[in-house]
């Protein structure tokens, strides 16, 4: 089952230059950047359906040197109704991506923030789309954390593009605690000017519930 709407970003209805509906920048550091609605996105060939757009980023006005906290990151919000179909087993998020290449952050929280898993996906090949499947595991729910199952805003899916050393720590485990942290060392995709990230195809649902034609790059 597929659980988040707009994944394929058809509805843009703040306009072309802005993100598309569902998503948004989550920007703290003294970067500037540009959206745009392209229609550069995977071939049917590359993954078996057909993608109306993607969203592309571009850094205007770079930021070679973090702050500590500094953090930038293309996030989706689902509603908490969502998670009800996932509490049982692991999530799976996939999406794809084409860009600068570099080690980038796939982040998943709850709401309320206080709960949080992240593992690096390492972009190889330049300009090329790649996709990437993550098997995040069973949230701690509901003996731990507060995870919201209604109307709220129950998990946010996010690209960390950039991201402060106070705001790294461990991969590939659930961290818990207030004050959410955004995975390991990572690239930093705000150092140059002209640097551009387009994301398209994003699902979240649970366990193999996709298909797509085989890992490959174009």
């Amino acid at each position: 089952m597929t659980l988040n709407l707009n994944g394929d970003l058809p509805q843009w209805t703040m306009g072309t230059t802005a993100p598309p509906d569902m998503f948004r920048l989550h920007d703290t550091s003294a970067a500037v950047h540009t959206h745009a609605q392209s229609t550069d996105v995977p071939s049917f060939d590359l993954c078996g359906r057909v993608l109306p757009y993607s969203w592309e980023i571009a850094v205007a006005t770079a930021d070679a040197s973090l702050g500590s906290t500094d953090l930038t990151a293309l996030t989706y919000r689902g509603e908490g109704s969502e998670l009800c179909h996932v509490l049982d087993g692991p999530i799976r998020v996939r999406l794809w991506l084409k860009g600068v290449a570099g080690t980038y952050n796939m982040h998943f929280s709850n709401g309320a923030e206080t709960w949080s898993y992240s593992k690096p996906l390492v972009l190889t090949h330049a300009d090329m789309w790649t996709r990437f499947d993550v098997f995040v595991p069973q949230i701690p729910y509901p003996t731990s954390g507060d995870w919201f199952l209604d109307h709220r805003v129950g998990y946010t899916v996010a690209l960390v593009l950039a991201n402060g050393t106070g705001s790294q720590d461990e991969m590939e485990k659930w961290i818990s605690g207030a004050g959410l942290k955004f995975g390991g060392p990572q690239s930093n995709f705000n150092a140059t000017v002209g640097n551009k990230m387009k994301i398209a195809g994003l699902r979240v649902g649970d366990g193999p519930l996709f298909y797509e034609a085989p890992d490959r790059v174009k």
